[in-house]
Order: structure tokens, then C-alpha cells, then sequence
């Protein structure tokens, strides 16, 4: 299962053009970082459903994403995986994304801009 956090009211009106996936390895991955609390929520999200992402969690990315970001860049979390999205526990790189450090900051700035776009945000489960 994956999970898709996108600008939207709902699965019928979603805006194209920002939309940012996670597998589930990177949805565990974040689960694990325990300096950031909120990455937490990601692993509650219905993987089935449409999740309307409450002002409250939006205040929580928006504290809790610059120090992550500082952490990632500065290599100071447990170790991103080097790939991910290799579906079904398939250890073939060929259909994983390389993520590692890079990907992992990269990540982290593309969430924080989309949580403060101020848009209407879902979490659609895949």
C-alpha cells in the first residue's frame, strides 16, 4: 500500500501538479524517527481511504519539519534506505527509487512546502 498526500477538498476535486507519494518502506522509515512526532501520523493514515489532513496536524508539520530538515541534511537520523519503492520486498533496484540522504532532505522540503501551500490537503491511500 501507498499513500498520496495531494492538494484537494476531496477524492473528486484535486488540483493538479503537487502530489507526493510514499511507499510503504518510506511510510515505516518515518514511523521509526521518534525525534519527529508528527511523521507518526503517516503510519495512521487509512491506506484504503481518503484522509482530510485537520489544521491541527498541519500546525504539527510546520514546527516539527525545519528541525527535521536540519537533521536530515546533517546526516543526524537513523539511516534512510537507500532505495525505495521496491514493491512487494523485491530487493531488485531497478524498480525501487534511489533515496538515501538526498532523497530523504528532499523529501522532507517537498512535504513542508506543500503543508505550507495553505491548500486543502488529503492523504489518499493507494
Amino acid at each position: 500500500m501507498a499513500i498520496s498526500i495531494v492538494i484537494g477538498t476531496d477524492d473528486e476535486n484535486i488540483q493538479q501538479g503537487e502530489c507526493l507519494l510514499l511507499d510503504d518502506e518510506l511510510i515505516a522509515y518515518l514511523c521509526c524517527l521518534d525525534s519527529i512526532p508528527v511523521l507518526k501520523w503517516l503510519g495512521q493514515v487509512d491506506p484504503y481511504g481518503v484522509t482530510k489532513i485537520q489544521q491541527s496536524i498541519r500546525e504539527k508539520f510546520k514546527k516539527e519539519l525545519p528541525g527535521a530538515i536540519e537533521q536530515a541534511k546533517n546526516k543526524n537520523l537513523l539511516k534512510p534506505p537507500d532505495y525505495v519503492g521496491l514493491e512487494g520486498g523485491s530487493v531488485d533496484i531497478e524498480f525501487g527509487e534511489k533515496f538515501g540522504w538526498h532523497g530523504l532532505t528532499s523529501f522532507l522540503r517537498k512535504l513542508e512546502d506543500i503543508i505550507l501551500s495553505n491548500k486543502p490537503l488529503l492523504a489518499i491511500g493507494d
